[in-house]
Formats: structure tokens, C-alpha cells, sequence
């Protein structure tokens, strides 16, 4: 084939995509969103309907041309797509969050934090082992056990107080509501801890935790398979 046949069709390809997409953005009577939807598909349409010509040209065009001629279509018809997506994106509404919601979330934050003393990953190995040279080994173990969860809090890292017993170890129950809770965020956790719940007759988890710990793992469990077929 030759050159100036091959520039013919790549033209008429392109021109053939520009008009897809300019007769779309003319349409009457239809809403913003609906006018950009239709010329996405029509744009992914033209995309299947150019890409399948070309696969289909014969020998009369080398692979190497037939190949360049491909990913200039290609090429083309991404930003076209690309620009059909940000209207679609700038022609959305967005979910802002209100003030009111806003006050919503920071007292559920606040509830959480002062709800409980919180103890540094020190104060935890102090008090598991007055004489411990390195009191932060201990609780990066028992993370990594998979025995007690913290939180971040302005670079710092707390352990809420009630996961522990008189003795500074981590009530062994806490192990397995983790397990129960695998993949929440340690925040979401906290926060199910810091909730009322009725299994427990509208106590908090963390209240009861050390005097019934069974029960709060079945609360925990009842939680998380409510969560996942409610």
C-alpha cells in the first residue's frame, strides 16, 4: 500500500472519531451527564469498530505500517476517552462532608480517646516488666502475635488499658476477637470496643471485657457476621 493510502486512512480514521464524538456533544435534549455518557460509548464503539478494520486489513499493508497505524489510533482514542471521563468526572456531584456530619465524626473520635487511658508502647513494658531494658519489645511482639492492637495518634502509638490485666498481659480473649475482626482498622476496632451492645446487655465491650471476656468474643463474632450478612 502505498504511503499517501496509508496517511488517507489514518485521516479518515481520526475524522471519523472527532465526528462521533462532535455530533454527541450536539445533541438537544438530553442532560450533560447523559450527552457524556453516550459519547463515551460511542467512543469506545468507533474504538472496536477501527481497531477490528485494522486487524482485518490484507496484505497490501506491511505489519510494521499496520502495527504504527494501530497505535496511533489507539493513542487517539484514549484521549478522547480521557477527556469524555473528566467531563463526566467535572459534570458529577460530589458528596461534600457537612458541617454537621463533621461534628458527628469528632465526637465519635473523642468518644473513642476518652473513653479509656491509652499507654504508650514504655508504660506497657514497664508494667509487664519493671527491669525490661527494652520495654517496647514487648508489645511489637505481642502486635505481631496478633494478641493486642493500638492506634496511632500524632506519631505516637497507644494500647488502650483495658485489653491488659492486672498483671500487664493482654487478656487472651483479645487474641481471638482480633482474629474475629481481621482486616478492620485498629480505629474500628476501638471504636466496636468503646460501643453499647446488647448481647451484653447494653454494656460496652471494654467494660465487661476483663469479668466476661467469652462474652465479649461472642458479641465480637455476632458483630462480624452481622456485618457481613446484614
Amino acid at each position: 500500500m502505498s504511503k499517501a493510502r496509508r496517511t488517507d486512512r489514518k485521516d479518515r480514521a481520526a475524522a471519523g472519531i472527532a465526528a462521533l464524538v462532535a455530533g454527541y456533544q450536539a445533541m438537544e435534549g438530553i442532560d450533560k451527564i447523559g450527552r457524556i455518557v453516550m459519547a463515551l460509548d460511542a467512543t469506545r464503539a468507533a474504538a472496536s469498530a477501527i481497531l477490528n478494520g485494522l486487524e482485518g486489513l490484507g496484505g497490501g499493508i506491511t505489519q510494521q505500517a499496520k502495527a504504527e497505524l494501530t497505535r496511533q489510533v489507539r493513542q487517539r482514542i484514549s484521549e478522547q476517552e480521557d477527556r469524555v471521563l473528566q467531563g463526566l468526572v467535572d459534570a458529577s456531584p460530589v458528596r461534600l462532608l457537612t458541617s454537621t456530619r463533621a461534628e458527628m465524626e469528632a465526637k465519635a473520635v473523642a468518644a473513642v480517646l476518652d473513653g479509656t487511658p491509652w499507654l504508650t508502647a514504655q508504660t506497657v513494658g514497664k508494667q509487664q516488666n519493671p527491669d525490661a531494658t527494652n520495654p517496647h519489645a514487648v508489645t511489637s511482639r505481642w502486635k505481631k502475635e496478633g494478641k493486642v492492637f493500638s492506634i496511632e495518634r500524632a506519631g505516637q502509638t497507644f494500647y488502650p488499658m483495658y485489653i491488659f490485666d492486672e498483671f500487664g498481659n493482654p487478656i487472651p480473649e483479645v487474641a481471638e476477637v482480633l482474629k474475629v475482626f481481621h482486616g478492620y482498622t485498629p480505629f474500628r476496632i476501638a471504636s466496636w470496643f468503646e460501643s453499647t451492645n446488647s448481647m451484653l446487655r447494653g454494656k460496652r465491650p471494654r467494660e465487661v471485657l476483663a469479668t466476661a471476656p467469652s462474652a465479649v468474643f461472642e458479641a465480637a463474632r455476632d458483630h462480624a457476621v452481622g456485618a457481613v450478612h446484614g
